[in-house]
């Protein structure tokens, strides 16, 4: 009986080193249902009227193209808030078929900042400074664009679910 016992333990330890399981049960960023997380994160931000486009909608290459100049096709998974009346809020939570393009898509988020901070400071000072303050943040293939008020909770948001 003891000998089974050890037996059993040993291939449960066995089981779990296999699998890869750790603290996080084995969760990786591209596990991570971006719908579901720019829910959590929508929740923890105040933002005005939202306008959304996600993976499989018709205007998805339009929108996801409207703040990033990486291919489309490097896309797994794609949800994207905008403010309806144009103000400087945005979010967006992309995850990538392919870690290694995280980087470009991280440097194309950021010029997309620039340039809409750009337009704010000449045509709407008032919502430069929101735009200014923008957060790019990323786990693994998954990566966040944070525009809003509460750049702080939502990124929080997004760090905990990895």
């Amino acid at each position: 009986m003891r000998s089974l016992c050890l037996i059993l333990a040993l291939i449960l330890l066995c089981g779990a080193a296999l699998t890869g399981c750790g603290a996080d049960g084995g969760r990786k960023a591209a596990d991570v249902d971006a719908d579901a997380l720019m829910q959590r994160m929508q929740e923890a931000a105040t933002l005005p009227g939202m306008l959304a486009i996600r993976t499989g909608d018709e205007r998805q290459e339009r929108g996801f193209a409207a703040i990033s100049t990486l291919s489309f096709e490097k896309v797994e998974a794609f949800s994207l808030l905008y403010a309806a009346d144009g103000s400087a809020y945005e979010l967006a939570v992309i995850s990538l078929k392919d870690e290694g393009d995280v980087e470009a898509l991280k440097n194309t988020l950021k010029a997309h900042i620039d340039s809409r901070a750009q337009t704010y400071r000449t045509y709407s000072p008032e919502q430069a400074p929101r735009a200014e303050a923008a957060v790019v943040a990323a786990h693994g293939r998954t990566v966040a664009l944070i525009m809003c008020d509460d750049n702080a909770a939502v990124r929080a948001v997004f760090d905990q679910a990895f």
